[in-house]
């Protein structure tokens, strides 16, 4: 049953029982149990004889279980029986059996009070095959759509309800989107994600009680157009079967007048934008941005590490002055940040010439403090006169991504312009993946250690080195290839190295060009990589991207995620997210998306870019907390 406080009219309709009981009784009255008990013992319609009813006293609810539902509801009269002296009451009036008539239409409380008004209880009552949502639901839901004004396709739903309930909801369409909230409250908010753009949503919310007696209701939430400046995305590929379950993040960032504007979006299979932020308010590429278990993400801009929630409120603000983030930002289970960062003053000597560095820093950064933990100086461990590949001047290393590797407490570090290489914590190398070719000795002013122990050797499947001309990377073959202007490596659950090959400059000459995901066997002893797996060189120009890009393995299929960001042809600038199986590289997904430029004037670095893709297993990303 279900118990309340006194409404005013009630509140006076029991005062004046409790009085005339006194004057009854006096002093010498015993108060029985019948006398302070309020229930209803049985319950029926009079103009419905046939139809019988159940009585959930603990619920506190009343329903039709034997007999049709009448179609007509009002003006019916209640046949009731109550404990021994109880008063009936329907919004605070008096009810008599047999005699008052009611509208059932949706629902009417019935409240039972004990004969010495000591005892309330309140009894829902329907007649509908479903439970009307007055049951549960206080007034009408409240629906804010884009709350924060950057968040276009989600909303938020304002609930409340007359008992705890817990909150579920669907959005209805092709490809639907349900959630489920995990506690029971009497006032909630509920964040809406997935909704479709340029559209009347349709969205059922259901309510459901600490019984599991649930309600419904629909709100149509009206979502505005996608920007005119985002890809147009075509689904060139799906076999869902085969697929990593979610739906497709992509970190997307739009070319606009020699700046980025970020919009991490997410779309859904049949290529529709279901979700994203427009943070164009902060420019510049908002970089590492990484969805985490709590329903946040975090991002590296400028100076500041930040944390939004999904809407795009800040939920967390550190700076970190002196360095400036760029590429990379990781957050770890521990609750630190490890940075790529630029840092203020730093300069190497190249060909005589002292001149300042860039994008060859990494720090740890405290995760509440913002307090800088460790540092790694790149500088210390290469040779930044090396400039075989490229001459990126001061940008020698161009640092662009990191992998922390927590079986030995190491960092798997990519810089575009030299290679792959392995530090541990204490800022000491343990191998160089690159192209054997022109390297020398480490330290910011040449001061350092020959580099040339630390270089990997390329070896075939039988563990025999290969050629010299492969040594130094002049040419490659089917067998091996290193990467080049490589992009996000990765450590795959079986120790291997996983890593974008964007083909940059391939062989020194531009060889191909193809890029391709790289998986390869490093034996640390032996000093030695093998290339055991790869995809991408039969696609040649169709996926070549010579900046930026990802690759990722994908936790429930092993599937392999090859994602080239930066596809320019004479006609078209493209991205794509290609899933393949593992190990026999059969396409089970693949999109397109057509980068449209239309902010940037560049013909080059400028323009449209996706910088990284994830399968996000939307909606549990984006669950109910």
């Amino acid at each position: 049953m279900r118990q309340r406080k006194f409404s005013p009219g009630l509140l006076l309709v029991a005062i004046i029982f409790l009085v005339h009981f006194f004057l009854i009784t006096g002093c010498n009255s015993t108060n029985t149990t019948e006398q302070s008990s309020a229930e209803l013992i049985s319950f029926a319609i009079s103009e419905f004889p046939e139809i019988s009813f159940s009585i959930n006293n603990e619920a506190g609810i009343i329903f039709i279980n034997a007999g049709s539902h009448p179609e007509n509801l009002e003006e019916l009269t209640a046949s009731f029986i109550t404990t021994e002296g109880a008063s009936v009451f329907v919004n605070d009036s008096l009810q008599t059996s047999d005699v008052t008539q009611n509208d059932f239409s949706d629902g009417l409380i019935y409240t039972i009070v004990s004969e010495d008004a000591t005892t309330l209880n309140e009894y829902f009552v329907y007649l509908t095959s479903e439970i009307p949502k007055s049951y549960l639901l206080e007034g009408e839901i409240g629906v804010s759509v884009n709350p924060t004004g950057i968040a276009p396709l989600s909303a938020l739903a304002s609930i409340k309800t007359k008992k705890p309930a817990q909150v579920s909801f669907r959005i209805f369409g092709e490809l639907e989107v349900d959630q489920q909230s995990e506690s029971y409250s009497v006032e909630q908010e509920i964040p809406i994600h997935g909704l479709y753009a340029n559209t009347l949503n349709k969205v059922e919310i259901i309510l459901r009680d600490q019984f599991s007696y649930q309600v419904r209701d629909t709100i149509i939430i009206q979502t505005g157009s996608i920007p005119d400046f985002f890809p147009d995305i075509e689904i060139n590929t799906l076999e869902r079967d085969l697929m990593e379950p979610g739906w497709h993040y992509n970190s997307m960032s739009i070319g606009n007048n020699g700046s980025f504007d970020t919009y991490p979006m997410i779309f859904d299979d049949n290529g529709d934008i279901r979700w994203y932020l427009d943070l164009s308010d902060q420019p510049g590429i908002a970089f590492g941005i990484t969805f985490q278990p709590e329903g946040t993400f975090s991002a590296g801009m400028g100076i500041y590490i930040r944390e939004f929630d999904l809407f795009g409120s800040m939920t967390k603000e550190l700076s970190i002055p002196g360095y400036i983030i760029h590429h990379e930002m990781i957050k770890r289970s521990n609750g630190n940040y490890i940075v790529a960062v630029d840092k203020s003053g730093t300069t190497i000597v190249k060909n005589g010439e002292e001149i300042t560095s860039v994008e060859d820093y990494i720090v740890e950064v405290d995760g509440s403090s913002g307090e800088i933990i460790t540092e790694w100086d790149i500088a210390t461990l290469l040779d930044v006169n090396r400039v075989d590949l490229v001459d990126g001047g001061g940008d020698w290393f161009h640092m662009n991504a990191i992998w922390i590797d927590e079986e030995d407490n190491s960092l798997i570090i990519s810089g575009r312009n030299q290679g792959l290489l392995k530090v541990d914590w204490e800022n000491n190398l343990k191998w160089i993946l690159a192209p054997q070719k022109g390297w020398g000795v480490a330290g910011r002013s040449g001061e350092g250690s020959d580099t040339n122990p630390f270089l990997l050797d390329a070896v075939d499947a039988s563990g025999a080195l290969l050629s010299e001309e492969i040594q130094l990377g002049d040419e490659e073959s089917s067998e091996f290839s290193w990467s080049w202007g490589q992009h996000a490596p990765m450590v795959l659950p079986n120790g291997n190295i996983f890593v974008f090959d964007n083909g940059f400059n391939r062989n020194f000459i531009e060889q191909g060009p193809y890029s391709q995901a790289i998986e390869y066997e490093i034996d640390e002893e032996n000093m030695t990589a093998e290339m055991v797996w790869s995809y991408g060189r039969e696609r040649g120009t169709e996926t070549y991207s010579r900046i930026i890009s990802d690759v990722d393995v994908l936790p429930n299929t092993q599937n392999r995620l090859f994602a080239p960001g930066f596809i320019q042809t004479s006609e078209t600038s493209q991205a794509k997210q290609i899933e393949v199986s593992y190990p026999n590289g059969n396409v089970v997904f693949e999109s397109t998306l057509y980068l449209k430029n239309l902010l940037s004037t560049s013909t080059t670095w400028g323009r449209d870019i996706i910088y990284r893709v994830e399968r996000v297993d939307f909606p549990s990303t984006f669950s109910i907390k």
